[in-house]
């Protein structure tokens, strides 16, 4: 058994298996420091991609930001007025009529009690809010909030209400509330350099779509990550990473806080848009290459020794062995085209097989001529 074993290694012995063994050693090093540098670039280029996608989404959602950190100012600045008019409802809402037309932005401002009543508003008349999803937040979680609602009990429309809370010293009052459209938080989104066909949206910090770029909000779905909620993406904040949409094809996304703790822009995008598309390609190669490298090696260096050694050899050891099982018709051929190594063996062999043939036969000749007796 063990006889057998070493036969079928006998092939190890091989002066191509050796230098083929001794290239391998030499050539790896190389090929080791072309990957590690390969895919420490890589690393690297996939870092700046990551970075610039950050600020290509953030880009995209800076028309956005402007719109609702002015909101949040404005809703700061009708504090003082609503404090000073809160026992006159008319005069109140009058502040805030005037409010709504001196600007195009806003739809509605107005100024919601710990009751639920909005006696002072834009639009003038007491209204009901205890109901809306608006005033449940802020009674659970009294802060500054931005919420989407689709049908504003109010406004009757979709809108974006900024609410920034009142206080009188340290007593909360309520909340004072501006609106605007969800139409004109979309258009403007920024289709800056780089963010030519990404798929923007805005959702706040309860999983509210704010605004999606596109005319049916119903496709907003296709484009998040498969299994995931909106909320579950705020621990994923000014990251980027990779997974499958919930279409099934593989994206990359970046999220941005737009308003830090209150709005986030989704940036989602395909592999060939995000600039990250060729980071694995370049992996691949980096592994790759090597490889093809080293076999291209191998086989120049096989073909060179067949080329220049083996055949000759085995020239020569076929005119050795003919000459070994008597064929004496003529001394082998010198081999004129082997290297001059080879070339000096193969004159000395013919010079050797020339004198045995030549006294091969003067024995011959001298036998014969021996008298009988």
């Amino acid at each position: 058994m063990l006889q057998r074993i070493l036969d079928r290694l006998n092939f190890t012995k091989g002066l191509g298996f050796r230098l083929g063994s001794l290239l391998t050693v030499a050539i790896l090093p190389i090929g080791l420091i072309s990957v590690i540098q390969t895919l420490h670039l890589s690393r690297e280029y996939e870092r700046s991609a990551e970075i610039a996608l950050l600020g290509r989404t953030s880009a995209a959602a800076a028309g956005e930001r402007a719109l609702l950190q002015g909101a949040l100012g404005s809703a700061d600045a009708l504090g003082p007025a609503v404090l000073e008019t809160m026992d006159n409802p008319a005069a109140c809402s009058e502040i805030m009529a005037r409010f709504i037309d001196s600007t195009a932005i806003f739809a509605y401002a107005g100024f919601t009690n710990l009751d639920g009543r909005s006696d002072c508003s834009s639009i003038g008349g007491s209204y009901d809010m205890s109901a809306t999803q608006e005033f449940q937040e802020f009674v659970s979680n009294p802060g500054t909030m931005i919420t989407s609602s689709e049908h504003d009990p109010i406004t009757g429309g979709l809108v974006v209400t900024v609410a920034q809370p009142l206080f009188r010293g340290n007593e909360l009052l309520g909340y004072i509330a501006v609106a605007m459209s969800r139409d004109l938080l979309r258009s403007s989104h920024v289709a800056s350099y780089g963010t030519d066909g990404a798929r923007i949206l805005t959702f706040n910090n309860l999983g509210q779509i704010l605004s999606i770029d596109s005319d049916s909000e119903d496709d907003y779905l296709q484009i998040l990550p498969e299994g995931k909620s909106l909320p579950s993406l705020l621990s994923r904040s000014e990251t980027t990473f990779r997974a499958t949409a919930n279409s099934g094809e593989n994206r990359v996304f970046s999220v941005v806080p737009v308003v830090p703790g209150l709005v986030y822009a989704l940036g989602s995008w395909n592999r060939v848009q995000s600039g990250i598309a060729g980071i694995d390609l370049t992996r691949l190669a980096a592994m790759v290459l090597p490889i093809v490298l080293w076999l291209v090696s191998l086989a120049v260096a096989y073909f060179a020794v067949y080329r220049l050694v083996l055949r000759h050899i085995r020239e020569l050891r076929g005119q050795m062995r003919r000459f070994a099982i008597g064929d004496r018709s003529t001394p082998p051929l010198v081999l004129r085209s082997a290297p001059a190594e080879i070339a000096d063996v193969s004159q000395t062999f013919h010079n050797m097989a020339r004198i045995l043939i030549r006294d091969e036969v003067a024995l011959a000749d001298a036998v014969q001529e021996k008298p009988c007796f």
